[in-house]
């Protein structure tokens, strides 16, 4: 199944969000041989020396993952590792690795998996690795929500994700009078842009509204700076922006004070203040995985 469609919930939004990578299942009539792969492509990976704190991102992570039914075993490869010394590595296999089915996740869990790599006189070494894939599929589209957490050569922190994504929740608004709406009508989506340095994001906003009476609205927050931490979180903030809709700012609809912690394992919250008619609104959306529009 290919995740190069728009999600249609955004496609009124400029740029939809589109997840790059495949979920294919293979199966055999040997028992022993049942396994789904899952390629992960259109990743980011962060890696952190421990000593001294110096990040490198790499932008284009690719992971083929693999699970096998009947064995209860996982492999792993990965493509695209860049450490903060400037190695760069071409695939790398992590083998034998033992996975089971936690709150929905699929996770991986190995603290010293087997490790191999061709072009490279000594394989990297992975310790206390964590993966969790959660599949979600929405409109026949695949949105899973997928990271990685690992120790590589004893001395750097791993960390990686998908550079873009798609939420649902409660998005509360309290107006002037203290008036509150709640809807969970409202989507979100999430693009990581890793090849910006400082690190910045854009976050698009599908049918808000925050009155009764106010047509739904798409906008998009450009250039939100972020900071990427080590253990699996980002944090965000904004004092002020202007938001676009079809790429074009509007100045109608200021935004102030935003903030929020996207945390990759869960999911995403923010807030934030938008003046619209002439008054400013205080907006909370409290987002996850698993939630869907209209529930």
């Amino acid at each position: 199944m290919e995740i190069f469609r728009k999600f249609s919930l955004f496609t009124a939004i400029a740029v939809a969000v589109t997840l790059g990578g495949t979920l294919s299942s293979c199966n055999n009539d040997n028992e022993d041989d049942n396994y789904t792969r899952h390629t992960l492509s259109n990743s980011f990976g962060c890696v952190t020396s421990i000593g001294t704190q110096t990040q490198t991102i790499s932008s284009s992570m690719t992971y083929v993952v693999t699970f096998n039914y009947s064995t209860g075993k996982a492999t792993v490869e990965i493509t695209g590792l860049e450490m903060p010394d400037g190695t760069k590595y071409p695939s790398i296999l992590l083998e034998e690795m033992t996975w089971k089915m936690k709150d929905g996740w699929r996770t991986i869990e190995a603290s010293a998996p087997k490790s191999s790599i061709s072009g490279f006189a000594q394989a990297p070494i992975f310790e206390n690795v964590s993966i969790g894939l959660l599949d979600r599929i929405y409109n026949n589209a695949y949105i899973p929500a997928f990271y990685v957490k690992a120790r590589v050569n004893t001395q750097y922190s791993l960390f990686s994700a998908l550079n873009q994504q798609v939420f649902f929740g409660k998005t509360e608004t309290v107006d002037p009078e203290g008036r509150v709406v709640t809807t969970r009508s409202t989507g979100y989506s999430f693009i990581i842009n890793p090849r910006t340095m400082p690190l910045t994001a854009t976050i698009g906003v599908a049918r808000a509204k925050f009155v009764n009476n106010m047509p739904a609205q798409d906008f998009l927050f450009e250039d939100v700076p972020c900071t990427l931490n080590g253990n699996g979180t980002l944090t965000f903030e904004a004092e002020s922006l202007i938001p676009t809709q079809n790429k074009v700012p509007n100045t109608n609809f200021p935004i102030s004070d935003l903030e929020g912690v996207y945390d990759f394992m869960s999911g995403l919250d923010m807030d934030f203040d938008c003046t619209a008619f002439g008054k400013k609104y205080s907006v909370t959306a409290d987002l996850d995985y698993v939630s869907s529009p209209d529930e």
